[in-house]
């Protein structure tokens, strides 16, 4: 057992006498000057592309909300309504609710539930649904609040990405959140 110990606290012993020498070094490249000036633009363009990937990801998320907005909407307006279909504020409620829930996967995490729990989903949704705004549109992208018979509907989703990296060139300037937008069409499917 005393040993063990002392092997130990000889080792710990070189270890921190290798930290003194590595401090006290003044030759070339090996100064720790050096590496601090390295490891700045280093930490720089590594979090510079963390950001990067998360944006384009959330991009992506934005462009499927789309999508899963314009399906609603293709369901959802024409419920009930023989002659064409107009849109209700239940009716742009749960398409901004399925937006949100295909938006559930880059909302922030923070004093979330675990995944595994019952609930944990709908509070990610409910944190998605607070940052995401959904435009019902026509075919042309004009606002639009009724349309005929098998008519296209667009809908534009709005959602404030606000993840960021502290040492990111992106979040520099104030540029945080950022707004990203995308479209999708879906053609209603209403009764004739």
């Amino acid at each position: 057992m005393v040993k063990s110990q002392s092997f130990v606290s000889s080792r710990v012993l070189r270890v921190l006498s290798a930290g003194r020498k590595f401090l006290r070094e003044e030759r070339g490249d090996i100064a720790p000057a050096t590496y601090l000036m390295a490891l700045i633009p280093t930490l720089i363009f590594i979090f510079f592309a963390f950001d990067t990937g998360i944006s384009k990801g959330t991009r992506l998320a934005v462009e499927y909300a789309a999508f899963c907005g314009a399906r609603a909407a293709a369901t959802q307006i024409p419920k009930g309504d023989q002659q064409g279909a107009c849109v209700s504020g239940d009716e742009k409620a749960a398409i901004k609710r399925a937006a949100a829930a295909c938006l559930a996967s880059v909302v922030k995490k923070n004093n979330s539930l675990p995944m595994e729990l019952p609930g944990a989903l709908t509070r990610l949704i409910d944190r998605a649904e607070q940052r995401t705004e959904v435009e019902i549109q026509n075919q042309s992208g004009g606002s639009a609040t009724c349309f005929g018979h098998n008519d296209v509907v667009q809908v534009e989703v709005s959602y404030k990405h606000d993840m960021y990296f502290p040492f990111s060139p992106l979040n520099w300037g104030g540029n945080r959140p950022i707004t990203i937008k995308a479209t999708a069409q879906a053609m209603l499917h209403t009764i004739k």
